[in-house]
């Protein structure tokens, strides 16, 4: 007999802009539902970072941080994460001081090494198109550095407060294992190999740091409705944004009908159909039950849900449906 593998649920946040909303809309429409997050229960509420993105507009979390800190009361609030091949260390330690300074014991500071946009606009922000491993690894430790205020590398015992690095590929969980830190997996992105990289963190991790505890949350995406045809439908949105940005960006988020109308040759629909096996839809029992497999899958004790729906309402009810296991 399996045993159910205890997790809490927490929120990934990218501001998503419906076609009909402005940038200004959706960001509010974040705020709103970080409110709601931390009435309802839910442990984390973490805001993301892209880049000249016409549907995810989230491009600030460290600042949409601060305003969220101010209107919630126990939640905790993260980035997630800062993309640090943009910035300079330096900057990005003053930066979470201040943050910690301003809001202690309940902030969380995700760092991510991906680009967050495509080449040609990390260009704007003057970073090469490129990151390569050893240059983003001396970042991060230069930033650590920085954050123990000794000016050198000295591994941490992770705490809630401790950085946070996000992955979705060996590399990435490897390097959070070598410097101790929590880890936050995107198995949205790399769901087939997803396990064998998070029990790779885990084993290194306890090699070098024999003490260490393990701080660990699986990123998913899911939705969740009243009944199982809505919540295909729901899903159906977010398989179709997930096929648009294999074949170019999508401009803003679609209704469900929208999507049934257009004209898409077979092999789109063919990828729709595939993203949305990826996407873990239902009701709210039927979506608990899938999370749970996941968290039992991972030994994870933290599921982050990523939830995009063609407007605010429906995304506030999934998740509000899914608090009621909270």
């Amino acid at each position: 007999m399996i045993v159910p593998y205890p997790f809490s649920l927490s929120i990934l946040d990218q501001s998503p802009r419906h076609q009909k909303e402005t940038d200004a809309q959706a960001i509010q429409h974040t705020i709103r539902l970080a409110t709601l997050a931390d009435q309802w229960g839910y442990h984390r509420f973490w805001v993301a970072e892209h880049h000249g993105d016409k549907t995810l507009v989230s491009a600030t979390p460290e600042i949409l941080l601060t305003h969220l800190c101010q209107l919630t009361k126990r939640i905790r609030i993260g980035t997630g994460g800062i993309l640090l091949p943009h910035y300079s260390p330096l900057k990005v330690a003053e930066v979470v001081n201040t943050i910690r300074i301003l809001f202690p014991q309940r902030t969380d500071i995700g760092i991510g090494r991906s680009l967050g946009c495509d080449p040609a606009f990390a260009r704007f922000l003057g970073t090469s198109d490129a990151m390569n491993q050893q240059v983003f690894e001396q970042k991060l430790e230069t930033l650590i550095a920085l954050l123990n205020g000794t000016g050198e590398f000295t591994p941490r015992t992770h705490s809630e407060d401790s950085l946070w690095l996000l992955s979705s590929s060996g590399a990435s969980a490897i390097l959070a294992a070598k410097y101790g830190l929590a880890l936050s997996f995107a198995h949205f992105i790399n769901p087939s190999e997803g396990p064998s990289i998070v029990e790779a963190y885990r084993t290194e991790i306890q090699k070098q740091y024999t003490n260490q505890s393990i701080a660990l949350s699986i990123a998913v995406l899911a939705v969740c409705a009243e009944t199982v045809e809505k919540s295909i439908e729901l899903a159906t949105i977010m398989a179709f944004l997930l096929m648009q940005n294999e074949y170019g960006q999508p401009n803003g988020v679609p209704d469900y009908a929208s999507i049934m109308e257009m004209e898409m040759e077979d092999h789109l629909r063919r990828r729709i159909a595939f993203h949305l096996k990826r996407i873990v839809h239902g009701t709210p029992t039927d979506v608990m039950n899938q999370l749970q497999t996941i968290a039992n899958n991972y030994q994870s004790n933290e599921i982050m849900i990523i939830t995009i729906t063609d407007d605010a309402q429906s995304r506030e009810r999934s998740y509000e449906l899914l608090s009621q296991f909270l």
